[in-house]
């Protein structure tokens, strides 16, 4: 009875957590750390960089968000931009897309898409 109980809660708990859909899609261990941008752990640094500190229902804690200088431009590959580019929600993972750059470095509270030598990944949500 105590090993079900453990496997449900540890079920129940992974549940909680980022879940990073991936085979080849976007994970920060797979793109430069530049792609994720500047580390803010407070609300006067996030200022510092640019950011604005905020506060989503479904976070933990509050998080910087830095908006990145190529928003929207269109891309094919994260290499064209200064964050990641994201494919449209449309868009099959496996499928040949374009996407465009994201407005903020920060991932968070989504999930998303990239586009990886003009072909959609798989999606990763972060929470």
């Amino acid at each position: 009875m105590t090993r079900i109980w453990l496997s449900l809660t540890a079920l129940v708990l992974g549940g909680c957590a980022s879940v990073a859909h991936t085979s080849h899609g976007l994970s920060r261990h797979s793109l430069p750390g530049s792609h994720f941008g500047p580390v803010a752990e407070s609300a006067a640094d996030c200022s510092a960089v640019g950011g604005t500190w905020e506060y989503r229902e479904t976070a933990v804690r509050q998080r910087c968000s830095v908006p990145t200088p190529d928003a929207g431009k269109a891309c094919t590959d994260h290499s064209e931009c200064a964050g990641l580019c994201i494919a449209p929600s449309e868009a099959q993972a496996g499928s040949r897309t374009s996407g465009a750059c994201h407005h903020t470095y920060n991932l968070g509270f989504t999930c998303l898409a990239g586009v990886s030598n003009g072909v959609a990944e798989t999606i990763l949500c972060v929470d």
